[in-house]
C-alpha cells in the first residue's frame, strides 16, 4: 500500500491541487488539521473489540497526528457509515460522545450514511502550540 500512496501523492502534488499534503496534518492558521479512516474488515473486526475499544482507538490513532504536531484538539469532523443490520446507533452515539468529552474534543459535524460494513472518518482539529514538533 506504501508504493501506492506515495504514487498518489505524488501525482497529486504535481497536479498543482494540494497544499501540505504528504504529513500527518496540515498547519492552516491557527490550527492543525489531521484526518484518519477506520474501516471494518481493513483496520478492525468486531471479534478483536468491544465498541468502546474501537472508538477509543479511532480516536487515539487521530490524536496522535495532532500531538506528533504540537497542538491541543478542540474539534471533530465525524464521519460514519452504518451497516443497514447495525443496532447498536443509540450506543454508539453514547460511546463517541464520551469519548470526545474524555478527551476534550467538540463534535461539529461530519456525515452519516448507510453501507455494508462500519466505518469511522475522524478530521481533528487541534489549536496550534508555539512551535511544531514535525
Amino acid at each position: 500500500m506504501r508504493d501506492r500512496e506515495s504514487v498518489l501523492i505524488r501525482t497529486l502534488k504535481q497536479s498543482g491541487a494540494t497544499f501540505g499534503i504528504g504529513d500527518d496534518g496540515v498547519e492552516i492558521g491557527a490550527y492543525i488539521i489531521a484526518n484518519d479512516a477506520f474501516f471494518e474488515d481493513v483496520h478492525f473486526r468486531f471479534a478483536w473489540a468491544d465498541l468502546e475499544s474501537l472508538v477509543e482507538k479511532c480516536f487515539l490513532v487521530n490524536l496522535s497526528d495532532i500531538y506528533a504536531m504540537n497542538a491541543i484538539p478542540r474539534f471533530a469532523l465525524l464521519t460514519l457509515c452504518l451497516p443497514r443490520t447495525f443496532k447498536e446507533v443509540a450506543k454508539l452515539a453514547h460511546i463517541i460522545g464520551n469519548c470526545a468529552k474524555k478527551h476534550k474534543i467538540q463534535i461539529i459535524g461530519g456525515d452519516t450514511l448507510v453501507g455494508e460494513k462500519l466505518h469511522f472518518s475522524l478530521t481533528l482539529l487541534g489549536q496550534r502550540g508555539r512551535k511544531n514538533l514535525s
